[in-house]
């Protein structure tokens, strides 16, 4: 689902979820797009859960901000990779750390589900070997692949989890 006031970018998400076909021409393909139009229960259920978007988005945004703030002491051994201003849609709460395995193993052993974020670099997914890039190429894309770790980030998530966490992130860097 996709919420836009931007009219040029309604058009073209339209276009793009219909093979990229113009929706005043039938038939006419201005770009390449794809079947990705939506069922009517998934509409139904998404045209629900727009209602309360603004609030889930906000809720986002203050466990973002909380997790800024209880990990702001930690200086360089854990960096979010994005702000959590709320001039952004916060859709996860990424952070570069040191020992990113050794950091996952402790949260998972606490309770806490966490997945490395974005692990290996596009120039080294396999969908893009055509291009021919090699492991070197990027390296601080590569860095990021090998540091970045998604810690738990939901509208649902309750305060004490939310304080579960970053409790067992500070224990770990003691």
């Amino acid at each position: 689902m996709l919420v836009t006031d931007d009219e040029a970018i309604a058009d073209r998400c339209r276009r793009l979820r219909n093979h990229g076909q113009d929706a005043a021409r039938r038939f006419v393909y201005l770009e390449l797009g794809w079947n990705a139009r939506m069922d009517e229960i998934a509409a139904a259920y998404l045209s629900m859960k727009l209602a309360s978007l603004d609030a889930a988005l906000a809720r986002r945004t203050a466990i973002a901000g909380r997790y800024d703030q209880a990990f702001a002491p930690l200086g360089d051994r854990l960096l979010p990779l994005a702000s959590s201003g709320a001039d952004r849609a916060c859709y996860a709460y990424a952070v570069r750390v040191q020992e990113r395995d050794r950091l996952q193993q402790h949260l998972l052993g606490a309770g806490v589900e966490t997945q490395p974020f974005h692990p290996v670099p596009l120039h080294l997914q396999p969908g893009f070997a055509g291009l021919g890039y090699k492991a070197g190429a990027f390296p601080v894309a590569e860095q990021l692949g090998r540091s970045a770790l998604a810690l738990p980030l939901y509208a649902e998530l309750e305060d004490e989890e939310v304080e579960h966490v970053t409790r067992k992130v500070v224990e770990f860097y003691g």
